[in-house]
């Protein structure tokens, strides 16, 4: 099964929802996990719309968390935000054996706002496996600390010195320099002077426009 590009049939959508939420909504938190994981492997479930063309596996989630249209909508969204938070704890507290999966997850709790997914995803960014490659050539920890720093610009009252650690900690690997320098400055009000100072200090530069523009992107002012 071919599984790449942007969205499925927008026309498809509204019927395929329904379908998804009347499913969904009556089934146990454990049976939700499950199938929320299945899809994100790609795998067809006969009580779930059918893949589109185009269609990314986190795309059903996503189409059912936004918008919402009714009570027994809501309480699935909600259902669903708390489901990513579980899988990336429980998926992440050993070896990591499905990055690509756990990747998809971490994309979709950030999409969707799951706030409860803040401390699982700030956790994997320095899991020891978190280097794995993911299909998009990006690893996972890079995956989990920009989903980290979206995750805090919705919910910055979650921010604390646990998430700021974290971002400190990877702001020296050039890998994952502007990601974390952007949620130091505009999260954590760190001075950008001063920051780049010490960046330069260790080899690495960040031009003011390149910053200024991750910050941006990110919903972040300083």
């Amino acid at each position: 099964m071919e599984i790449t590009g942007q969205a499925p049939d927008i026309w498809n959508l509204r019927s395929r929802a329904r379908k998804a939420v009347a499913y969904l909504s009556g089934i146990s938190d454990q049976e939700l996990d499950s199938t929320i994981w299945s899809r994100l492997q790609n795998e067809q479930s006969p009580y779930l719309p059918r893949f589109e063309r185009h269609e990314y596996p986190a795309d059903l989630f996503i189409d059912i968390v936004y918008p919402v249209q009714n009570t027994q909508q809501v309480d699935l969204a909600n259902r669903i935000r708390r489901a990513c938070a579980r899988l990336i704890g429980q998926r992440s507290e050993g070896p990591i054996t499905d990055a690509s999966t756990l990747g998809e997850l971490v994309f979709l709790s950030a999409r969707i706002e799951a706030v409860d997914a803040v401390d699982p995803v700030a956790r994997l960014a320095s899991h020891q496996d978190a280097e794995s490659r993911l299909g998009n050539g990006q690893t996972l920890r890079a995956q989990a600390l920009r989903a980290l720093t979206g995750l805090l610009a919705s919910h910055p009252e979650r921010a604390n010195e646990f998430h700021k650690d974290i971002f400190q900690k990877w702001v020296k690997n050039s890998a994952f320099t502007l990601i974390a320098a952007t949620a130091l400055v505009g999260l954590f009000n760190e001075d950008p002077k001063i920051l780049k100072a010490d960046l330069r200090e260790s080899g690495i530069r960040i031009d003011d426009p390149e910053l200024d523009l991750s910050l941006r992107v990110a919903g972040l002012k300083h």
